[in-house]
């Protein structure tokens, strides 16, 4: 009985590079797909995913040949993407498991009442969400609140303190960034007229320049009382010395007094 050898089929073999991606929520991340004919394969490999937030370009592949496939996940969450490529019966697979990281971000109080001159303080909270590690950059909007420190690495706290003099209501926004990652925490101040201690301690440099505001007014009004001094100081000389005198004619006593 004679034996013959039997070829393998055609077939095809499909891999992804890389294989696990780490990247930030909302930004773009590509992958190649590599389609390899396998036993004098000749057919057209059709390749498709099973995430609508990605695509693959070209979705075919002849004999074989590369495809890039291409995500962008709006939340952090850890997703298994399957690039599957499909020729008439023959059907093979390849994952790329994505870690999408982003951080959130919150005040704590978010909404403040104080005095004018008195500092209102609230704690910025910057959170990894998905085994986020980066350095997120914090600033704000308003000219009269410093953030310290005004960075925090994957997670941590800083402190926003605003000292505001007018009387108002405001709103204050503080901006986290790292990279494309954005986001915005709002603190509403309401500052009330007058003095005192609601929320925070009075800086003694606040009293100071309170203190400065009046130094114009206080001058005038020493002016003013320093002329009414001297004033009737020298209407009391004149009288002393008018009474001091000989008894002369009121003209004389004119002239003296005149002429000194």
């Amino acid at each position: 009985m004679t034996e013959f050898f039997k070829p393998p089929a055609p077939d095809f073999s499909i891999s992804a590079n890389p294989t696990s991606i780490t990247v930030d929520s909302g930004t773009a991340t590509t992958a190649t797909i590599t389609v390899t004919g396998l036993n004098a394969f000749t057919g057209i490999v059709s390749l498709t995913t099973n995430s609508t937030s990605c695509t693959v370009n070209p979705t075919s592949v002849t004999i074989s040949g590369n495809s890039t496939l291409s995500c962008t996940f709006a939340a952090a969450e850890t997703i298994h993407v399957t690039a599957t490529g499909t020729s008439s019966s023959l059907s093979h697979s390849a994952t790329v498991t994505y870690i999408v990281q982003d951080f959130t971000m919150l005040a704590s109080p978010t909404v403040l009442t104080v005095n004018a001159t008195t500092a209102a303080n609230s704690t910025i909270q910057v959170g990894a969400v998905n085994g986020f590690a980066g350095i997120v950059g914090l600033s704000t909007n308003s000219t009269w609140c410093t953030l310290t420190p005004t960075f925090v690495m994957g997670s941590g706290n800083a402190t926003l303190s605003c000292n505001q003099f007018a009387a108002g209501n405001y709103t204050v926004n503080i901006m986290g960034t790292s990279g494309t990652l954005s986001h915005t925490a709002t603190i509403l101040i309401t500052v009330q007229p007058g003095s005192g201690s609601v929320g925070g301690a009075i800086l003694q440099t606040d009293k100071l320049r309170l203190l400065l505001n009046y130094i114009p007014t206080l001058s005038l009004v020493l002016v003013v009382l320093t002329m009414g001094v001297v004033g009737r100081w020298r209407s009391k000389r004149q009288r002393e010395r008018r009474a001091s005198l000989p008894n002369e004619s009121q003209a004389q006593a004119r002239s003296y007094l005149l002429d000194t």
